[in-house]
């Protein structure tokens, strides 16, 4: 017996397994009556032995549907990135409807993501791309007849001009340490804990879900390092692995996002006085911390700040500063690391303390700074004397024998 069920403002139907074919369901009908009509037909033409499930044609929406469902839910994935997965299957149905995937043309699919080229960027564009591929090898998998001609040499387009990357950070070094100044005369933890979050991620290139997660074992104030292995979701409230966790799980390799990064002396000093506080007005108003958060709130309904707190309070302290562009607490992380290129930080190091796996992504982001500090390095070298050891200084005679 078929289930009908309505989902998302359309109905479908679901035919259970049995031993002589697997589940079947299909969507998009505009009434209750319509679903069951189509289910009713189906199931008379299996009982028939006319109708085979394994080779049925489906539309693109079921079967992107079907690799969600099956590949992607049960991964222990952000919620966020979960709901971008959702929401390019609501593009599908927007587009596709009923269509089955035997009448897609190559045209027809081209037109889809020139459409959704115009409201994302290429990135973007590509992803969805590469979701559809695989939900086509998924269904081969299980031996579908899929015809996938209509995916092949396709061209990825965009009209939406992507963020220009110098407005994602702070470029000046005189603005950065102008923020940096303020926020070291303005912390002050029994006001708030907002901008000693600000701080660390300025100076030392956390991700701000990852800064958020510390706790205190985590700082090794002999060795001058804090070890990050998780973030901390500010929609769920909770802890939730490191960036692409379950991927290196899966390959059993080492997540370079698991990793130490160095404190200087300025930001060891800040957070052994802000431990030595908290500790103290904890005691003192008989309040337990009790997963150890850095970034403990006294008296607030969740125990760390929501990222998007930090946002609002960072936007209010660069239009006081005067400061351009206004970036997101993330883009504190590209303004550490573009300030370490400057300074000459070799990117595989930087790398490291970034936690990417390789230098691609750095490159990507600071390739003007690189090419900036490639040419200070050559007008140096210009003016670079040599070595004085063993040579005549300009000028002198050479001693007779």
């Amino acid at each position: 017996m078929a289930r009908i069920r309505k989902r998302r403002g359309v109905w479908e139907f679901e035919i259970p397994k049995t031993k002589k074919h697997r589940t079947f369901y299909k969507n998009g009908y505009r009434t209750k009556r319509e679903a069951e009509k189509a289910a009713k037909r189906i199931e008379v033409m299996i009982e028939q032995g006319d109708y085979n499930i394994e080779l049925a044609d489906l539309t693109l929406p079921d079967l992107f549907e079907r690799w969600l469902q099956i590949e992607i839910d049960p991964q222990p994935l952000d919620p966020e990135t979960k709901k971008r997965y959702r929401k390019r299957l609501g593009w599908i149905e927007d587009f596709f409807q009923n269509r089955l995937i035997s009448q897609i043309r190559r045209s027809d699919y081209q037109m889809f993501l020139n459409r959704y080229g115009e409201h994302y960027e290429i990135n973007e564009v590509g992803r969805m791309h590469a979701n559809v591929v695989k939900a086509i090898e998924f269904a081969k998998g299980d031996l579908i007849n899929v015809d996938d001609r209509f995916v092949l040499n396709i061209k990825l387009h965009s009209q939406k001009r992507p963020k220009d990357i110098e407005k994602k950070y702070l470029s000046s070094r005189a603005d950065y340490e102008k923020l940096i100044d303020y926020l070291l005369i303005h912390m002050d933890y029994r006001r708030t804990v907002l901008l000693f979050v600000i701080y660390l991620i300025f100076t030392v290139g956390l991700r701000p879900s990852e800064a958020l997660a510390l706790t205190w074992p985590d700082f090794d104030f002999e060795n001058q390092e804090v070890y990050t292995y998780r973030r901390w979701s500010s929609s769920k409230h909770m802890f939730v692995p490191a960036k692409n966790d379950h991927f290196y799980r899966k390959l059993n390799r080492k997540n370079p996002s698991k990793r130490s990064c160095p404190l200087n002396s300025q930001v060891l000093e800040v957070f052994l006085e802000l431990k030595s506080l908290q500790e103290r007005m904890l005691k003192l108003l008989g309040l337990e911390n009790e997963e150890q958060f850095v970034f403990f709130q006294i008296g607030a309904k969740h125990p760390v700040p929501d990222e998007s707190t930090l946002n609002t309070c960072l936007k209010r302290i660069l239009k006081k500063l005067k400061i351009e562009p206004v970036i997101t607490v993330y883009g504190g992380r590209h303004t550490y690391g573009s300030i370490k290129v400057q300074e000459g930080v070799p990117l595989e190091v930087l790398a490291k303390w970034f936690g990417h796996k390789d230098t691609t992504t750095l490159r990507e982001t600071y390739v003007h700074l690189l090419d900036e500090t490639r040419d200070e390095w050559f007008e140096r070298e210009k003016n670079n004397m040599g070595q004085n050891m063993g040579q005549r200084k300009k000028g002198t005679k050479k001693s007779p024998k």
